[in-house]
């Protein structure tokens, strides 16, 4: 079972015809890395199903479910 710390769900209001392997490669370019020692912050997209998959997508009752991951550095003022 999948646990959110934050999960934002959207409908669209018109049918679209992208499909999840179209979706994959797209998201395939703008993968998750962490933060350089220049990188204040940085996103990108994670696989949904964490371990248990490396895909970016996860199709599941006619729903495509996808994951971001935004991280940023903190700044500690002395």
């Amino acid at each position: 079972m999948l646990w959110f710390k934050n999960l934002m769900v959207y409908r669209l209001s018109r049918d679209i015809t992208l499909r999840a392997e179209e979706m994959e490669k797209q998201l395939a370019s703008m993968t998750f890395t962490p933060c350089g020692s220049q990188d204040m912050a940085k996103m990108g997209w994670v696989p949904p199903m964490g371990s248990h998959s490396d895909a970016l997508t996860h199709t599941a009752n006619g729903q495509i479910i996808i994951c971001a991951r935004k991280k940023r550095k903190s700044c500690h003022r002395q």
